[in-house]
């Protein structure tokens, strides 16, 4: 395998830097004249796997995504919301619109993630809130 792989590098290389096209450049010289300078660097960031959902907000504000709860304005329950969910946050939409996003829960099944403002005034003193 090792020397396959070895000829391939070698034709490839023969290919992009020796053959002369029919104006006279090889392949690499023509990418370095033509293509190099427009190349951007690459993101800082890795790439991030996202999953899309649409679910459903519940009674007391809060959406279940991956046995985990996330509030929104209490004026969405009961309400279908797009939610985007990375490695690191649960990011939720109405429609196109971003209405809350939070760090995501990790570990034992079932914790709340709640913002206080999200709730109507009355729930606002409630202990956890």
């Amino acid at each position: 395998m090792a020397a396959l792989n070895a000829a391939i590098t070698d034709r490839v290389e023969e290919i992009n830097e020796h053959i002369r096209r029919a104006d006279g450049t090889t392949r690499w010289e023509r990418f370095a004249t033509e293509e190099a300078h427009r190349l951007a660097p690459l993101p800082t960031e890795g790439f991030e796997t996202v999953e899309w959902k649409q679910l459903k907000v519940g009674r007391n504000y809060h959406l279940s995504c991956d046995s985990q709860h996330y509030s929104v304005p209490y004026t969405y329950a009961g309400g279908l919301l797009r939610v985007r969910v990375t490695a690191t946050t649960v990011t939720i939409f109405d429609g196109d619109q971003l209405i809350c996003e939070h760090r995501r829960r990790q570990g034992h099944k079932g914790q709340y993630s709640t913002v206080a403002a999200h709730g109507p005034k009355r729930h606002r003193n409630i202990d956890g809130l």
